[in-house]
């Protein structure tokens, strides 16, 4: 079983299509194909989620689209900030559990993946020793 939070879902989604991209043994290929669509398939919930807090909090400009700022955070009335912040904090916190097995360190080594520490530290918990 692997278990990551929702704010790790991108990171680790970009360091595995690199890492897909490779020419790799079948059962390596394999094990990252099937963490690649257990992840997949848990986006569109986590969008869902996503969507119902921007129509609760989300201020929309004249044409009906939700502002943001500069930084790309969403614009909230500042009346109903501390109760968005607490929710989507509360959703990025959220813990997915797959049901797949965790990758080699040795196995991706063995065949020439390179990662950074950066990008390790991002998927460190698909990895084992």
């Amino acid at each position: 079983m692997i278990e990551l939070r929702i704010r790790e879902l991108r990171g680790v989604m970009s360091i595995l299509s690199k890492v897909a991209k490779s020419e790799l043994p079948i059962v390596l290929s394999y094990k990252i194909a099937k963490i690649i669509r257990a992840l997949n398939a848990e986006i569109p919930a986590v969008e869902s989620a996503n969507k119902k807090l921007l129509s609760r909090y989300g201020k929309l400009d004249k044409d009906g689209r939700y502002v943001y700022h500069a930084d790309g955070t969403l614009d909230v009335e500042q009346a109903l900030q501390e109760d968005y912040d607490r929710e989507f904090k509360e959703l990025m916190d959220t813990c997915i559990t797959i049901p797949c097995e965790r990758i080699s360190i040795e196995a991706l080594e063995r065949n020439g993946i390179r990662l950074s520490p950066i990008e390790v530290m991002t998927i460190e918990g698909l990895l084992t020793e």
